[in-house]
Parts: structure tokens; C-alpha cells; sequence
């Protein structure tokens, strides 16, 4: 990976089937205590402004909702994980991170991460027209 990505685990999903700690389990990700500062761009509902290319030069990426110095939006996704497939905005950690990764230009590191996940391809085809309609 190009750059340190990590999480912070809330328990909102079912521990077994939760992309992020999947990715955790696999070393791609570091799990974040909640509360604990990380220096990083945030990717999170509440920004105001979204993530893009420019956001590249601060290339720490991470989920959670407080203490980062840059708060960031990811455009709008359709979920492509078989869970919520098709759904708008619906997206799981996975495709959080793999889309930042892929909008900063990291798409090398964005297909590596999702390659554990049988539904890559069609995530990487979704933030590919992302790109082309930008």
C-alpha cells in the first residue's frame, strides 16, 4: 500500500461478514481505537468537501468520524458489494477505502485491496465512469 489505512470498528455490521475487519484480518488495514487521533484525510458523511485528486498530497487514509486534520466526502457510489448491490451510498468499508485509494490515484493499490472480495471488478468499472463523468 501507498499509504497507511486504518478503521475504527463501531459494531454496526456482523464481525464475520464486515469488509473492513476482513481487510484487518489480511494486514491491509490497521483497526483504530475509537477516540484515537489520526493524522489523516477522513472520509466521512459529515464533511463538507469532497475527496479528489488534489487530496493525494495528504495520502493517510482512514474512516472515522473526529480527530483527523481533513475531513472528506466520497462522490456519489453505487454499492457494488452483494450485500447492498445497487444501492446509492450504501457502501461498506471496502469500497470506502478502495475508492479513495482510486480517486487520489491509486488504482493499482485500490485493485489489491479489493481483490479478496469476489465483486472487485465490478467496483473498479463503477469509479472508472466515475472518473470519465468528472
Amino acid at each position: 500500500m501507498p499509504c497507511i489505512l486504518a478503521m475504527f470498528d463501531f459494531g454496526q455490521c456482523d464481525p464475520k461478514r464486515c469488509s473492513g475487519r476482513k481487510l484487518c484480518r489480511l494486514g491491509f488495514i490497521r483497526q483504530q481505537k475509537i477516540g484515537q487521533r489520526f493524522p489523516g484525510i477522513l472520509l466521512t458523511p459529515t464533511a463538507t468537501s469532497t475527496l479528489s485528486p488534489s487530496d493525494s498530497k495528504t495520502i493517510l487514509l482512514f474512516i472515522e468520524p473526529r480527530n483527523a486534520s481533513e475531513q472528506r466526502l466520497l462522490p456519489f457510489l453505487l454499492a457494488s458489494n452483494p450485500v447492498n448491490y445497487g444501492t446509492p451510498c450504501k457502501v461498506n468499508c471496502a469500497e470506502v477505502l478502495a475508492a479513495g485509494l482510486y480517486l487520489i490515484g491509486q488504482k493499482e493499490a485500490a485493485i489489491n485491496l479489493l481483490r479478496p472480495f469476489k465483486w472487485w471488478k465490478l467496483l473498479i468499472c463503477i469509479l472508472s465512469v466515475l472518473l470519465l463523468l468528472k
